[in-house]
Formats: C-alpha cells, sequence, structure tokens
C-alpha cells in the first residue's frame, strides 16, 4: 500500500485521497459490474490512454481496492 505524506482528520478525507483522480472511479464502476481482463478495460473505457490505465490500476491495487489475477493458461 502506498504511503501517505499527510495525516487525515477521517477515514473520508482518506478515501478522497485514495480515490483522486477523473479514472480510478470510473475503472472501479465497470470492475464492479463483473471481472474484467485489461484488454476489456481497454475496449470499455476508449477514451483511457494505455499508460494512464496501466498507472490506475497499480494505484488501485497498491491502494488493495483491486487484485490482479493471473490467468491459468499464462501461468503454465
Amino acid at each position: 500500500m502506498r504511503k501517505t505524506k499527510r495525516k487525515f482528520g477521517c477515514p473520508v478525507e482518506f478515501s478522497i485521497d485514495l480515490l483522486s483522480g477523473k479514472w480510478k472511479t470510473v475503472i472501479l464502476s465497470r470492475l464492479k459490474v463483473r471481472p474484467m481482463r485489461y484488454g476489456e478495460l481497454r475496449q470499455d473505457i476508449r477514451s483511457l490512454s494505455d499508460k494512464i490505465l496501466t498507472e490506475r490500476l497499480r494505484d488501485l491495487c497498491e491502494a488493495g481496492f483491486v487484485k490482479q489475477e493471473r490467468s491459468g493458461a499464462a501461468s503454465r
């Protein structure tokens, strides 16, 4: 989990800091419906660049909001 540089007065402030930015909430709303592969997210959110999608997914993983799982075929 990422280290925060400041102290927060309440859990809401902390959550808002973790979810700040336009794309994190959009990604989470898509993943709430069902688990998706990277390519599916990429197709579903066309206006989001690969770089930003990768960065936001990494941020969400580090914060514990998203879990990355490897597919069975790739791990063989």
